[in-house]
């Protein structure tokens, strides 16, 4: 295959199932930005820049209420945090193109969930010399998708039940979670994954504005450190 085949291939993943989910979720996200009081060019800003939907809410919620700049950046920053470690176990796999090293770090730019989630998944079968481009085919559709999702979202929101924005938001994290079970192969991914269904309602009842951020943290901690000690 060729760099041209090997791109087309990612971008025609990448316009399935993956892509489709995120178009509906972020028709809710175009309809909760207008919402929010968001101009059209705000609103199309976010997901051209952010890549994460939570973070596109996050901000748009921020804006909305009036938040300070640093209140905003600290909430965008804690939902994004989590594509550090998502990049660190990626770049490997995007090693080997042969080309310049700005080539990796361009595409890192679309790290976000769905399309890491279809990396992994896909580019241990790909061509070490053939997977950076294909992944950007994956990136670079699942992208389109999302903008074109925010800006129907947008236009059309006065169309739209706000019983049918909350239902088509939900549809992202349930996608995520079936995909992380999906790629789960080892007994951490696993115990990680258990840990953090049964503990995130209970650490919610208990800190609501922090428990995702200490279910992950605690579930995935134990996860790799079950998963390391196996290995060892």
């Amino acid at each position: 295959a060729t760099r041209a085949m090997s791109f087309w291939r990612g971008a025609r993943a990448g316009f399935g199932l993956p892509s489709a989910m995120l178009f509906t979720s972020c028709l809710g996200y175009g309809a909760f930005a207008k919402a929010c009081g968001l101009t059209f060019g705000q609103m199309l800003f976010l997901p051209l820049t952010l890549q994460a939907l939570p973070a596109q809410l996050v901000l748009a919620d921020h804006a909305a209420r009036g938040a300070s700049l640093a209140a905003a950046a600290l909430a965008v920053l804690l939902t994004a945090i989590r594509l550090m470690p998502m990049t660190v176990v990626l770049m490997p796999l995007l090693k080997g193109h042969g080309g310049p090293r700005w080539h990796e770090l361009a595409t890192v730019h679309f790290v976000g969930v769905t399309q890491w989630l279809e990396g992994l998944r896909r580019l241990p079968h790909v061509p070490a010399h053939l997977r950076l481009v294909h992944y950007l085919g994956i990136g670079v559709s699942v992208s389109t998708g999302t903008i074109a999702g925010s800006v129907i979202g947008y236009v059309g929101t006065d169309a739209v039940p706000v019983s049918v924005v909350a239902v088509v938001l939900f549809l992202t994290p349930v996608y995520f979670l079936i995909s992380l079970i999906e790629t789960s192969r080892t007994l951490g991914d696993r115990l990680a994954l258990g840990l953090a269904g049964v503990g995130g309602p209970l650490v919610f009842l208990w800190m609501p504005g922090l428990d995702l951020l200490i279910t992950g943290v605690v579930a995935g901690t134990i996860g790799w450190a079950v998963g390391r000690r196996r290995r060892a």
